[in-house]
């Protein structure tokens, strides 16, 4: 498998993090890599809870994740130092945090041959 980084499904949450990749520039690369080699799987990392990711953008990240069927990513809730406003309530980060790892289990657990999905 080949890890790339991603970091969020939104294009918006993508541009405050000053990244110069677009979800669409991301998954043009995972379609290359694919017509090369079929079989090749993915992981990435993702930060939730950036300050302004709304709901719709959290739910692009899970879309991504669903597209792109990651075997492995590693989730991490974003935390700041000497800022105390954040769009996200930690039980909210929480809560979007384990949404992300059961999907990648699920996804995971699909990926393994003998399993039936």
């Amino acid at each position: 498998f080949i890890h790339l980084p991603v970091q969020s499904g939104s294009n918006k949450i993508l541009k405050n993090m000053n990244r110069k990749h677009t979800i669409e520039d991301y998954l043009k690369v995972i379609k290359k890599l694919k017509k090369v080699n079929p079989l090749i799987k993915f992981s990435s990392d993702f930060i939730i809870g950036y300050p302004g990711e709304t709901e719709k953008d959290f739910n692009d990240t899970l879309q991504l994740i669903d597209e792109v069927e990651f075997i492995n990513f590693y989730s991490f809730i974003y935390t700041y130092l000497f800022t105390i406003y954040c769009y996200f309530s930690r039980n909210l980060k929480s809560k979007h945090f384990y949404s992300c790892l059961f999907l990648s289990t699920s996804i995971f657990f699909c990926w393994i041959p003998f399993w039936e999905c």
